[in-house]
């Protein structure tokens, strides 16, 4: 999720933007002017914006924004939610933060017995996007609200970013660059105890530098998503893929398959 605080007294070039503070959610920021010295931006800056998935998790957050600045803009970016779970959970594998196997963790999660954990190890619970949607809607209007498909920004990237500079208000003849993938969740495997711990270190900001990379290098056999629990979780998510395609006009019919 992504939205923009305006520089009224600002013109040209694209905008800037702050990745998850989680102010609206999470609160780490108390200070609302503290928030806003955070897109203190050079002179000729148009708009900033920051980008916490957590306000489409939570859409309470609509409110608050709302109150904040009733002339933001958000976007926000959806994936098919079976993809979406089985790559948060190999995040956390990658991370050092999961031990079990996918299988066991979406059983345990469909039985609530996952309720104690992070709002971010819910892989299951943050796919349905309906209801978030559809406040963020009701609240400030769809005129202020682009809501986009991963597979937009895959196949047809330049298309996306120009709609979206257009959206904002930004220079659309800026072209990005879309060549580098960072937090790409590819080749990850389980790790014991000992290597998690190590990996946990070096995510650290305190020890990154003194955890060689290849103490920390995936080794063994890749994960993949265990097609028969794909096909659960789709079915999972059938009646919520459908209203999502009414309320956007948009073909999902690729995410039922």
């Amino acid at each position: 999720m992504f939205f923009v605080y305006w520089e009224r007294d600002k013109n040209e070039d694209p905008d800037v933007s702050k990745k998850e503070p989680d102010w609206i959610d999470w609160k780490p920021i108390s200070d609302p002017e503290e928030y806003r010295k955070m897109f203190n931006a050079p002179a000729g800056v148009k708009a900033a914006g920051e980008a916490s998935t957590a306000y489409l998790a939570n859409p309470s957050c609509a409110e608050k924004i709302f109150r904040f600045n009733p002339e933001m803009k958000i976007i926000a970016i959806l994936r098919n939610p079976v993809s979406r779970a089985f790559s948060n959970y190999l995040m956390y594998v990658r991370m050092g933060h999961e031990e079990k196997d996918f299988k066991e963790v979406v059983q345990e999660e469909l039985n609530g017995q996952r309720n104690y954990l992070p709002q971010g190890r819910h892989y299951i619970k943050l796919g349905f996007y309906h209801d978030a949607l559809k406040t963020y809607f009701d609240v400030f209007g769809r005129d202020k609200v682009k809501v986009y498909l991963m597979e937009d920004l895959k196949n047809r990237p330049e298309w996306l970013f120009q709609d979206v500079f257009r959206f904002l208000g930004v220079d659309d003849t800026f072209v990005p660059n879309t060549s580098e993938k960072l937090n790409v969740n590819e080749k990850v495997t389980k790790n014991n105890a000992f290597k998690r711990f190590l990996i946990r270190l070096a995510y650290n900001s305190r020890f990154m530098n003194y955890i060689p990379k290849s103490w920390t290098r995936p080794k063994g056999e890749v994960l993949k998503l265990d097609e028969s629990l794909r096909i659960q979780l789709r079915d999972h998510y059938r009646d919520e893929i459908l209203k999502l395609q009414e309320l956007l006009g948009r073909d999902l019919s690729a995410w039922l398959k």
